[in-house]
């Protein structure tokens, strides 16, 4: 596994780690071992052996960078773990309860942290792998930005990348407000890729294989 980069927003104090997961990638003891409970018992439920071993390391990375930023041991944070709400850090550090989230996709996985309780969202999507049509594009994308995919057909290389930045960025404002897949994606129309409502928008560069 090796690191992808780091990518802060001094303003908002937040920071976004991420790592690139090779095939052949096995977490190493020190990944297993800062899990909790509840973490180590969600690895193991997963059929393929690849999802389970992403799983791990997205949450070993999410452990990693509240120490680095906020102190304490990555063994020693806890989170809620309630389903359909967004992960809450529950204690390690007096006094610092900051936001996070994570991803895990194919080759991939992010964790982002907040300082001072903020909400925060990240998502990723491994763009070689997924199986995109039409029918998804209809239920993610609303019509304008329909019409703006529309103008890249004859580009398929081109189509795939532009309806993966706008998946990724509803998925990640979806984790950031705490609603997940219950939101309607068409009714979030991202018409500028900067902001959306009083919410900001930033891009990592996760390079050519993901968005």
């Amino acid at each position: 596994m090796a690191a992808l980069g780091r990518f802060e927003t001094p303003a908002d104090s937040a920071t976004v780690w991420a790592m690139r997961v090779s095939e052949e990638f096995q977490p190493p003891p020190s990944f297993v071992t800062v899990l909790d409970e509840i973490e180590t018992s969600r690895a193991a439920a997963f059929r393929f052996e690849r999802d389970r071993r992403h799983y791990i390391a997205a949450h070993a990375l999410r452990r990693a960078l509240l120490t680095w930023r906020f102190g304490g041991s990555p063994a020693g944070w806890s989170f809620s773990h309630r389903p359909l709400e967004r992960p809450r850090v529950l204690a390690a550090v007096p006094g610092v309860a900051p936001g996070v989230s994570l991803t895990h996709a194919r080759g991939l996985v992010a964790a982002a942290v907040v300082a001072d309780g903020a909400a925060i969202g990240v998502d990723a999507e491994a763009i070689a792998h997924a199986s995109v049509d039409q029918s998804l594009a209809s239920a993610v994308c609303g019509v304008e930005e329909l019409r703006r995919l529309a103008a890249l057909e004859s580009d398929a290389a081109a189509w795939r990348r532009a309806f993966f930045r706008l998946w990724v960025a509803k998925e990640a404002y979806a984790k950031a407000v705490g609603l997940g897949l219950s939101l309607h994606f068409p009714d979030i129309a991202f018409t500028d890729q900067a902001r959306f409502g009083g919410w900001r928008l930033f891009e990592l560069d996760a390079g050519p294989d993901h968005a």
